[in-house]
């Protein structure tokens, strides 16, 4: 309509309330996979659906336990990744509902202390997004 888009700053960008209570509702519980290789390489615990108050992107790959538990005392963020907060801010700067499903492939520097777990678990965590993504779709 030629009306110049207006520049936003957020700094938290809030989920759709309807998709999280639908996800909260529905979705805790469901099953997910928690080997790969076969069965052969295992998650020390079973993966589950988890509703997560805040989440944070970060513009690098976190891989150091002390830097995540700064941004947890410091901002209460109990997951991060590197591309949510871009779909975050062009749903906000769109007006469009907004809800992220992410499944965490490492533990930002707080797994094995030979290495970073992403390399092994990066397929099951996919995997298993697809799935709770999924299982959303068919729920709206």
């Amino acid at each position: 309509n030629g009306t110049p888009e207006v520049r936003k700053h957020e700094f938290w960008v809030p989920v759709d309330g309807y998709y999280y209570d639908l996800l909260s509702r529905k979705l805790e519980g469901l099953k997910l996979e928690g080997c790969v290789n076969n069965g052969t390489t295992c998650l020390l615990r079973r993966p589950v659906v988890a509703m997560v108050e805040r989440g944070c992107s970060a513009s690098v790959f976190v891989d150091n336990a002390a830097y995540r538990e700064f941004l947890r005392s410091r901002f209460g963020v109990t997951a991060i990744d590197m591309e949510t907060a871009a779909v975050a801010l062009v749903a906000l700067q769109q007006g469009a509902p907004f809800i992220a499903i992410r499944a965490l492939s490492d533990l930002a520097g707080g797994g094995s202390a030979e290495s970073n777990e992403a390399g092994v678990f990066a397929p099951l965590a996919a995997q298993n997004a697809v799935t709770v993504a999924v299982e959303f779709i068919s729920l709206l």
